[in-house]
């Protein structure tokens, strides 16, 4: 992993682990699109934009407001109106344009996508709404949106404060083989 460079990524709040970051730096240098759902204040978003090939672009998609629920549907204690931090933590790439925020639920962003850039994204990373259903919904948009040989990924599998994603992976992936990084999970397609 030489030449990846985390520190201004690990300077961000967020749950991402170091390590999560890195293999989040690692990938975006092979990619030329990707598509992250689920950006909060960028720490994520910052390793990816940092990382990705020169003219690349990395589609930013997150509500940056209102409640966040647990999978029995309670109300999250999660503070999810970030978006002047999120702005102010890419300021950089959002003028260069290397970030572009999709400022919408991922239900409409993710078709919206699809029309706009067809299946040309090499990393479609989701952590997103938390929810089984909503996380089974990300991954059936999210596949129209990952190129042949790409890769389809999502943070907090094995997480037990949000049990919906781990099921929802697993119901998603079948036979096919699941990596995993700490809590990130992802596969080829």
């Amino acid at each position: 992993m030489s030449g990846l460079d985390t520190t201004r990524a690990r300077a961000i709040p967020g749950w991402m682990s170091p390590i999560e970051l890195l293999w989040l730096a690692a990938e975006a240098a092979r990619c030329t699109t990707i598509v992250e759902v689920g950006c909060w204040q960028g720490r994520s978003t910052r390793a990816l934009a940092d990382h990705v090939r020169a003219g690349g672009v990395v589609h930013a998609i997150d509500r940056w407001a209102g409640a966040v629920y647990t999978e029995a549907g309670a109300e999250h204690p999660f503070r999810s109106d970030v978006w002047r931090e999120f702005a102010d933590h890419l300021a950089d790439h959002l003028i260069a344009g290397t970030v572009r925020p999709w400022v919408a639920p991922s239900a409409v962003a993710l078709p919206g996508l699809v029309e706009l850039i067809g299946p040309v994204a090499d990393l479609v990373f989701l952590d997103g709404d938390h929810r089984y259903a909503s996380v089974a919904a990300d991954l059936a948009a999210a596949r129209a949106l990952v190129r042949p040989g790409g890769v389809l990924a999502g943070h907090d599998y094995g997480n037990r404060t949000w049990p919906g994603v781990t099921a929802a992976v697993d119901a998603a992936a079948g036979d096919r083989h699941v990596g995993h990084v700490e809590s990130i999970w992802w596969w080829r397609c």
